[in-house]
C-alpha cells in the first residue's frame, strides 16, 4: 500500500482530525466524490486564520459560501487582526449565527467595529462554551491596544448583552476583583478564566476598593491565569476565597509588587487553595527593596520537595524578580543575571517568544521558541559577536520578526544579510530609515532578500528632513514593494496618497502623525476614494501623536 487514497476510510478520517479546517477543506474538499464525503464526515472543524494569507482566506471563504452545509461542522473559530485576513473581513462575509455548532470563539486584537459585530450575535453567545479576547504581549510592532471585552458590555444596566451561563473558558482584557466576582456569579459553569490586566480597583471606582461577598464561592473554577497585575498577597486572599477548588494558577506581576512578607504565599496556598497542583508565577520587585531572605523563602521543602515548584531569581536593571521554572513571561531581556535554583533545566525559557538583546554577555541559555528579536542601542558594539552566536541561542527557523531600535545604527550590511539567510521565515522588519538606506545603495544581495522576505515593515524616521525625502519613489520603496503591513510617520497628506498608489499589496497601514494636523483623517478618506480603495479606519491619541489605523480591502481573485 503506497498511496494515501488506498487507505481505508476510517484511517483517512482519523488523519483528517490532525488538520486545521482551512487546510483540510482547501486540500481535499471537491478533490473527488470520496474525499468530498470523507471531509463532511468530520464533525468538528477547527478554523484558524492566525497564519493564513489573504489568498488562502479568500479561497476558504469561497468554499464556505458555495457549501453552506459545512457551516454546521465548524466547532472552533480563531480570527486575528495580526494576520493578513483581519477579523472584519470574515465578519463582513459571514454572520456568526450561521455556525450553529460553534463552541469556541477566539478574537485576537479585535477593534471597536469587530466588537460591535459580535454584539449583534446575541444568540451565538448563549451557545458558546469558550469566549476569548486576546491581546498579545508583543506590542512593538502591533497597533494600539484597546479594551477588548469591557464588563460594561457584559452587564450594561443589568441587561445581559453577553450571556455567560454556558461559558466554560473565558479570556478578558481588563478586570478588577469586584468585576471578577460578578463574572463568576454570572458564569456558573466557568472552569478556566484568563485575565490580561487585573487590578483591585474598578476603573469606574478607582479611589476605593470594591466590596466583595466573602461568602461567595465558585466551585467549578479550576484554572486562573493572570498575565499582568499589581496586587498584594492580602488582595489575593479575597480573590482566592472565592475559588476553593482551584488546581492551576498562573500569576505574572509586570509592575513592582511587594513580595517581602515571609511565607505569605505558602500560608495562602495551604489555607485557601488546598487542591492547587500547578503554580506558575513571576513576582517583580524594586532592586533596593530586595534581599536574599525573600528568595530563600521559596526554597523551603514546601516549594521544592512537596510541590516541586522550582524558582529562579533574575536581576534586570532596576528590577529583581522571582519566577518559577520555566520562565513565565513571553518577553525576556538580555543580559539578565540569574541566580538559578534549578541548574541545567533545559526548558527554562520555552515560553519566551520575544527576546530583547542589549548584550549577550555570559549568556548560557537557549530560547527554542523565540519568534521576535529586538536589538537595542546598547548591543551595537558587540553586534557582530551576537549575530555569530545567535544560532546557538535560538532556533533560527522560528524567527519571524527582526527589529532594530530607533537609535541602533547598523552600518554593516553583511551582518543583516547573515541573519536573513539564517532565518528564512523572517517576514516582519523594523529599522531606522536613515540607517538602512546607505546599506541598500551598496548591497544588491541585501535588497533582493528584503524584497523577497519582508511583508510587514515598521520604518522609523528620525527627522522632518528625512520625512520630506522619504515619500518619493526611490530604491527603498522598490525593495519593499511587496509589503502588506506598514507602520510609519507621516506629516503631509500627499504622503498618504503616495503609499496608496505605490504599495499595491498593502492591506494594513498604521500612520503616526502630529496631533496638530486634524485634517489627516479626512485626507485619508479622500485619497482612498481617489485611488478607488475600500478602507476601514480608526484613530486615537498616542502621546503627542495621532494614530490612524487603516485596513484596505483588496480583491485577490
Amino acid at each position: 500500500m503506497t498511496r494515501f487514497e488506498s487507505l481505508p476510510n476510517e484511517i483517512i478520517i482519523e488523519c483528517f482530525r490532525y488538520f486545521h479546517g482551512v487546510d483540510l477543506l482547501l486540500s481535499f474538499d471537491q478533490l473527488n466524490y470520496r474525499f468530498n464525503q470523507l471531509v463532511r464526515a468530520i464533525q468538528r472543524l477547527f478554523i484558524d486564520f492566525t497564519d493564513a494569507n489573504l489568498l488562502k482566506f479568500n479561497k476558504f471563504c469561497a468554499v464556505l459560501s458555495s457549501n453552506p452545509e459545512l457551516n454546521d461542522q465548524i466547532y472552533s473559530l480563531e480570527l486575528s487582526n495580526r494576520s493578513m485576513c483581519e477579523i472584519h473581513l470574515f465578519l463582513s462575509r459571514f454572520s456568526l449565527d450561521q455556525f450553529t455548532n460553534l463552541q469556541s470563539l477566539t478574537l485576537i486584537q479585535p477593534q471597536d467595529f469587530d466588537i460591535s459585530k459580535l454584539k449583534a450575535n446575541k444568540l451565538l453567545c448563549s451557545r458558546l462554551s469558550g469566549l476569548h479576547f486576546i491581546c498579545p504581549e508583543e506590542r512593538h510592532m502591533n497597533i494600539k491596544l484597546i479594551r477588548l471585552l469591557d464588563t460594561d458590555d457584559i452587564f450594561m444596566d443589568n441587561k445581559h448583552i453577553f450571556n455567560l451561563s454556558s461559558i466554560q473558558t473565558l479570556t478578558v482584557y481588563e478586570c478588577s476583583s469586584g468585576e471578577l466576582q460578578q463574572i463568576l456569579q454570572e458564569a456558573s459553569n466557568l472552569k478556566c478564566i484568563e485575565i490580561q490586566e487585573f487590578s483591585v480597583f474598578s476603573r469606574h471606582s478607582w479611589e476605593t476598593r470594591e466590596t466583595l461577598n466573602d461568602q461567595y464561592q465558585h466551585i467549578n473554577l479550576v484554572q486562573l491565569k493572570i498575565k499582568s497585575c499589581c496586587l498584594t498577597p492580602d488582595d489575593f486572599k479575597m480573590v482566592f476565597k472565592q475559588m476553593p477548588n482551584l488546581r492551576n494558577l498562573s500569576i505574572c506581576s509586570t509592575r513592582f509588587m511587594r513580595i517581602d512578607n515571609r511565607n505569605d504565599w505558602q500560608q495562602m496556598i495551604t489555607e485557601l487553595l488546598p487542591n492547587l497542583k500547578v503554580f506558575h508565577f513571576h513576582f517583580a520587585n524594586q532592586n533596593q527593596l530586595f534581599n536574599e531572605n525573600i528568595y530563600e523563602q521559596y526554597q523551603t521543602d514546601f516549594w521544592t520537595r512537596e510541590h516541586q515548584w522550582y524558582t529562579d531569581c533574575l536581576f534586570q536593571e532596576d528590577c529583581i524578580s522571582i519566577s518559577t521554572v520555566p520562565y513565565l513571561k513571553e518577553r525576556f531581556i538580555l543580559p539578565s543575571i540569574l541566580h538559578r535554583c534549578s541548574d541545567g533545566h533545559i526548558k527554562r525559557f520555552t515560553r519566551v517568544k520575544y527576546l530583547e538583546i542589549k548584550s549577550n554577555e555570559n549568556n548560557q541559555d537557549y530560547f527554542p521558541h523565540v519568534e521576535s528579536i529586538i536589538f537595542h542601542k546598547q548591543s551595537m558594539n558587540c553586534i557582530e559577536t551576537i549575530v555569530n552566536e545567535l544560532p546557538s541561542m535560538i532556533n533560527m527557523i522560528n524567527l519571524k520578526s527582526l527589529v532594530f531600535s530607533t537609535q541602533f545604527r547598523l552600518e554593516n550590511s553583511p551582518i543583516l544579510l547573515t541573519i536573513l539567510k539564517q532565518a528564512p521565515n523572517i517576514s516582519s522588519f523594523g529599522i531606522n530609515y536613515a540607517f538602512l538606506m546607505p546599506m541598500l545603495n551598496k548591497d544588491k544581495d541585501l535588497c533582493e532578500h528584503l524584497h523577497k522576505m519582508i511583508k510587514s515593515l515598521d520604518v522609523d524616521v528620525s527627522s522632518q528632513v528625512l520625512l520630506a525625502d522619504m515619500y518619493q519613489m526611490n530604491l527603498f520603496w522598490q525593495v519593499f514593494s511587496n509589503i502588506e503591513q506598514l507602520r510609519c510617520v507621516i506629516n503631509t497628506t500627499d504622503s498618504i496618497r503616495f503609499l496608496f498608489v505605490h504599495l499595491t499589496k498593502l492591506i494594513r497601514l498604521c500612520v503616526l502623525t502630529d496631533s496638530t494636523l486634524p485634517y489627516m483623517g479626512r485626507a485619508i478618506i479622500e485619497h482612498a476614494n481617489i485611488c478607488h480603495l475600500n478602507i476601514l479606519t480608526t484613530d486615537s491619541a498616542l502621546g503627542g501623536y495621532a494614530e490612524y489605523l487603516i485596513w484596505i480591502t483588496r480583491d485577490t481573485n
